[in-house]
Order: C-alpha cells, then sequence, then structure tokens
C-alpha cells in the first residue's frame, strides 16, 4: 500500500510514528490486533518490541560489518552460527551470493538495498515500511533496483506500506493507496481507480492532473468547463470527474449532430506516462478517438 500526498504532509513522519521512532501526541496504533500505542493507556511499545521493519532511505547499513554480519544482526533468535545460517539463507534468496564478505562501500545502490532488505526481512517483521527507498539512486539504477524490489516484495508476502513521490513507482509497485491531506488520512482505494478516475482535487492533482476548471450544468448529462470553453456529455454523469484536470487532447469527440460543440469526457486520470497495461488501454482509447473524429 502507498502513502500519497504532498512535501510536508506527515507520510514520512506517519511511518516513523508506526515504527516507534517518533511518539505521536494522542491516538491509538494496533498491528494485528497487538496495540502499539495508546495515548490514553499509556501504551508505547519499543522499537524492538513492535515487529515492524522499517527500510531508511540511505539503507543505514554498517560500514565496517561484511554483508553477511550486517543481514546476521537482524536475526533477533539463536547463537552466533544459527544467526549466520538465517542470515546465509536470506543472502541466497535475494540474490546476494558471492558478496558475503564485501562491505558496503564496494556494493552497487541496488546490492546495498537488498543487503538492509534481508537484514529486515530476517528479523520476520509483521509489517515492511518503505520510506522512499528509490530516492538516492540515479535514473539509470533505480529502474533495476525497481525491478529487485518488486521480486521480493513478492515473495515477502505481508502487508508494505511505501511512501514515494513517484507516481510511476506507485502505480507499478502498489496494489492500494492512502491519499494523505491537510493531516487526514483518505480512505484506501485501488491504485489503478486512482489513476484512472479520481474523485477529489487531491487525487487529481496527485494522480498527475494538470488542469483544472470551474463547471456549471447545461442539462442533466451535459456541463460546461468554463475555463477551457468547452462542453461535455458523459454517460452516467458525474460532476467532478467531467471537471477534473484533462487535457484537451486527451477529450474525444461526441455526437455532433445536435450542432452543439459537444464531448464525451474521459477519465480525469489518464495523462502521457506510460504505466504498461494502462498505457495500453490509454493508447486503445486514442485510436477509438481519432476515429471518431475522423468520421
Amino acid at each position: 500500500m502507498a502513502l500519497l500526498g504532498a512535501s510536508g504532509s506527515g507520510k514520512s513522519m506517519t511511518l516513523k510514528c508506526i515504527a516507534g521512532i517518533e511518539r505521536p501526541d494522542s491516538g491509538k496504533i494496533v498491528l494485528n490486533g497487538r496495540v502499539l500505542f495508546d495515548s490514553e493507556r499509556r501504551i508505547n511499545l519499543s522499537p524492538q518490541k513492535r515487529k515492524v521493519g522499517y527500510l531508511f532511505q540511505q539503507y543505514a547499513l554498517f560500514p565496517n560489518m561484511t554483508v553477511l554480519q550486517n543481514i546476521a544482526e537482524g536475526v533477533r533468535k539463536g547463537n552466533k552460527k544459527e544467526r549466520e545460517r538465517t542470515a546465509s539463507e536470506q543472502i541466497e534468496r535475494l540474490g546476494l551470493s558471492g558478496l558475503e564478505n564485501a562491505k558496503p562501500a564496494r556494493l552497487s545502490g541496488g546490492q546495498q538495498q537488498r543487503v538492509a532488505l534481508a537484514r529486515i526481512l530476517v528479523s520476520e517483521p509483521e509489517l515492511l515500511l518503505l520510506d522512499e527507498p528509490l530516492s538516492a539512486l540515479d535514473d539509470m539504477m533505480r529502474w533495476q533496483v525497481e525491478l529487485n524490489l518488486a521480486q521480493t516484495l513478492e515473495k515477502y508476502r505481508k502487508t508494505t506500506i511505501f511512501v514515494s513521490h513517484s507516481r510511476d513507482e506507485v502505480y507499478r509497485l502498489c496494489e492500494f493507496a492512502c491519499v494523505i491531506s491537510d493531516g487526514v488520512m483518505m480512505p484506501k482505494i485501488n491504485v489503478k481507480r486512482l489513476f484512472d478516475s479520481p474523485k477529489t482535487r487531491v487525487e487529481c492533482e496527485l494522480s498527475g492532473c494538470k488542469n483544472f476548471s470551474r463547471m456549471s450544468a447545461v442539462d442533466e448529462v451535459c456541463c460546461r468547463m468554463q475555463q477551457m470553453r468547452v462542453q461535455l456529455r458523459r454517460r452516467p454523469f458525474s460532476l467532478y470527474s467531467a471537471c477534473g484536470g484533462t487535457g484537451r487532447e486527451h477529450i474525444p469527440a461526441g455526437d455532433n449532430s445536435s450542432g452543439r460543440r459537444c464531448f464525451f469526457c474521459c477519465s480525469a486520470g489518464e495523462s502521457r506516462r506510460k504505466h504498461g497495461g494502462a498505457a495500453d488501454r490509454i493508447a486503445q482509447r486514442q485510436k477509438i478517438h481519432r476515429r471518431r473524429a475522423q468520421t
């Protein structure tokens, strides 16, 4: 699940409160039935007792330790040999074989991330928190590291909360999203729904829409976007989705037999960004729109 919001909205602070790094002023945090924090009952478990894995932006590896030693530090049970055996299994699982004796300075950004993830996973966390894990990487390395991260999360198969400023990363890596606005977290929604048909202005902005216009109803199925000077028609009529941020090139021509300048309204979340299956759907819609315009 992704946390989306503008800078300063509280995304990273939310993760720190869940992990126990920061103490909320009030409220309650419950994980799988266990109370991690409750201001009224004065419960505030230490980070070590919360069973929460937190991946920092800079990975926070011990520079004087080898890969094996870094990962073994995360194992909470067993003697030294048992901890190293568990660490070795995680090294093989994450494709780090051959780097057991290497120190962080010799590793690439992607390898450092996998070491940090391995150290978290050997602690068997009930929840994994990822705070902009790809932000410190250049564009060339970010893509490869993202693929490795996606494979790791697929094997993890437990709840993960992902914070990122990249809409593309959120779309590719997350299934659900929560939007934070003015300190309020909105209900969890499907990521594809967020990008295909945002329902509020905040959702429109976070999904990449740029143009917004005031709108007035013409009749039961038509509305007029005042700033864009176009008239839209939608079946069924939805007031906000019709006025959401969308460019002229994304508005398909409708039936002009009535002589009015009238258009069918596309989803407010469509954009030029390439999102795999979403990009294919958008391209297919554009082909249909062009054929309609020609006729």
